[in-house]
């Protein structure tokens, strides 16, 4: 899958807008909306990372019964 919108990228950058996040190896800049999203859009998958599944359980509500 890949976005249907023009991507929002910056190529091989020393520092990304507050707005983006850099990829790790590339240093590539890709609009934060992009990170965890299910879809690979740094080349080294760094915005599909670990972190991730932080993020994802961080955003979920707790339940409490």
């Amino acid at each position: 899958m890949q976005h249907v919108v023009p991507p929002l990228l910056i190529l091989n950058t020393l520092k990304c807008p507050k707005s983006m996040y850099q990829c790790r190896i590339s240093k590539n800049c890709i609009h934060l909306a992009w990170i965890c999203d299910g879809v690979q859009d740094c080349l080294d998958g760094s915005d599909e990372g670990n972190f991730c599944k932080y993020r994802k359980n961080k955003n979920k509500k707790q339940k409490f019964y």
